[in-house]
């Protein structure tokens, strides 16, 4: 006779909760949890409601300051494919538009845990206008690691370059590094969904005008941040004279402040390096199609977080803004 898995601990913090347990989570006992701090969050947004014009101003102003804009989580921008490259909103970014908007409630559980997965769910609501929006995600408890010794190895796997790399299962540290990674992408992407375009819009503009003037104020420092942060990810300074097509001598402001967007983007986890290279020499295609919240139907949202220190992407493709994007298979991409 199987035991019925038992709840674990519920730990909150602020408006958000997180109930761990290995098995099913018990449906009651989570609905009830999610109804009392629902309750609590919209007798908060009664009490003090929301200002618009003041959360705007406020917004504008925090994406002014050169400290913020200069957070490599603030703004990114990313190859779509077809030669075509799309910037954006980055982590940092959502979740101080999220506190400043006000009323914005973020809450993780963790509906599913075994020893080969985690299954949890990310839901953000925005409780003065009663809009909820929420993902799950699958997360596989391996690692890809080139050295397995001293490792419980799951499998193996020779990439393009003849090299093993070992399938080892992770630790609970590589675990939380995974699961953060995976959460703040879900999180980001859910946030945004309730704020306004034009405020979207605003705040990614006005981080990337911060940036272009600090650039512009001393393009000496500049170039010297960017080389020292895309050294800090392994991509030396002839690589990034190979993107530029010239030499970093002769760098402008302007290709700093798209330098400084890419590698954000690639430190998050959201493109590679290899990718962002292949993007520079594809011929565009036709024009990309206004941005829709509908999916086809094959369209891959799965996310397995992949290693910072090799700036490789997960080995399934991040939601990106193309529509109809294939789901498709990255085999060999880690450590390449």
């Amino acid at each position: 006779m199987t035991d019925e898995p038992k709840s674990g601990q519920v730990q909150e913090t602020g408006l958000t909760t997180t109930t761990e347990q290995t098995g099913e989570l018990s449906a009651t006992e989570t609905e009830a949890s999610a109804t009392m701090e629902i309750q609590a969050a919209y007798l908060m947004a009664c009490k003090y409601p929301r200002k618009e014009e003041q959360a705007y101003a406020e917004i504008q102003s925090l994406c002014n300051l050169p400290e913020f804009a200069e957070d490599t989580s603030a703004v990114y921008r990313k190859p779509v494919g077809g030669g075509h490259e799309v910037e954006g909103a980055g982590i940092r970014l959502a979740e101080e538009m999220a506190r400043l908007w006000k009323n914005i409630m973020i809450r993780k559980v963790i509906i599913y845990d075994d020893e080969e997965r985690r299954k949890c769910r990310w839901t953000v609501t925005d409780v003065q206008n009663n809009t909820s929006y929420s993902e799950e995600k699958t997360i596989k408890k391996t690692v890809e690691r080139k050295d397995g010794r001293n490792r419980e190895i799951v499998s193996e796997r020779v990439n393009s370059y003849g090299q093993v790399v070992y399938v080892v299962k992770s630790t609970e540290a590589e675990m939380q590094i995974k699961e953060s990674a995976t959460g703040s992408i879900v999180t980001r992407n859910l946030i945004l969904r309730l704020i306004p375009h034009h405020i979207k819009n605003m705040a990614i503009q006005a981080v990337k005008n911060t940036r272009l003037n600090r650039a512009k104020d001393n393009i000496q420092e500049g170039k010297r941040k960017i080389i020292d942060a895309f050294n800090s990810i392994n991509i030396k300074p002839d690589k990034l004279e190979k993107y530029l097509a010239h030499d970093l001598d002769t760098i402008s402001p302007t290709e700093v402040v798209d330098l400084r967007a890419i590698y954000g983007a690639i430190k998050n986890g959201e493109t590679t390096w290899n990718e962002v290279i292949k993007s520079k020499l594809e011929t565009p295609d036709a024009p990309l199609e206004p941005e829709t919240s509908e999916l086809p139907e094959d369209f891959d949202t799965s996310f397995d977080t992949g290693d910072i220190s090799t700036h490789t992407a997960p080995d399934a493709p991040v939601k990106g803004k193309r529509r109809g994007r294939p789901k498709k298979k990255q085999e060999g991409e880690l450590f390449e």
